[in-house]
């Protein structure tokens, strides 16, 4: 049996409240542990995804393309792991689950292949004034995701749907 932790600010941490089972819907038997986070165990990770937004709002978009398509490599490396993962949480037939996983890492490379519109305000002899919307965010990250390890799991492999 696999016992899962949780990574808050690059440290992996047990949940505060112990764990939980995840089952196997096939078999009715646990097949790894997670951890059951504490409220206070939330507001760290929430700090410290706000404290990691003030240097990621100002990364260009050729390092935003550039971490998406490091997160698709890494899921591409583990996609079979990953795929066995959901079969046994879900009970989803491999073949699905593996369509799921390639289908995030298509996503995310989707997302990291997008340019951006870059708009000509003035012409001028030097430089040209031009303006580019850079998004602060990461949702090309979380739409690959949501795709993948829907947001139900995702909560509740992190402790967040434990009441």
């Amino acid at each position: 049996m696999h016992h899962y932790k949780m990574l808050i600010n690059g440290v992996s941490v047990a949940g505060e409240n112990g764990q939980f089972d995840v089952i196997n819907p096939a078999t009715g038997a646990a097949f790894a542990q997670c951890p059951a986070g504490s409220l206070s165990q939330l507001d760290e990770a929430v700090a410290a995804a706000q404290a990691a937004f003030k240097t990621w709002r100002h990364s260009t978009h050729g390092q935003r393309c550039e971490h998406l398509n490091a997160i698709a490599d890494a899921i591409e490396k583990d996609a079979d792991a990953l795929a066995r993962l959901i079969v046994q949480e879900q009970g989803k037939p491999l073949e699905l689950a593996f369509s799921e996983v390639m289908g995030a890492a298509a996503w995310t490379r989707y997302a990291a292949g997008q340019e951006i519109a870059v708009e000509l305000v003035e012409e001028t002899p030097d430089p040209a004034h031009r303006t580019a919307p850079q998004a602060l965010g990461c949702g090309g990250v979380h739409h690959a995701v949501e795709l993948a390890f829907h947001d139900r799991r995702v909560a509740h492999h992190a402790g967040a749907a434990r009441g």
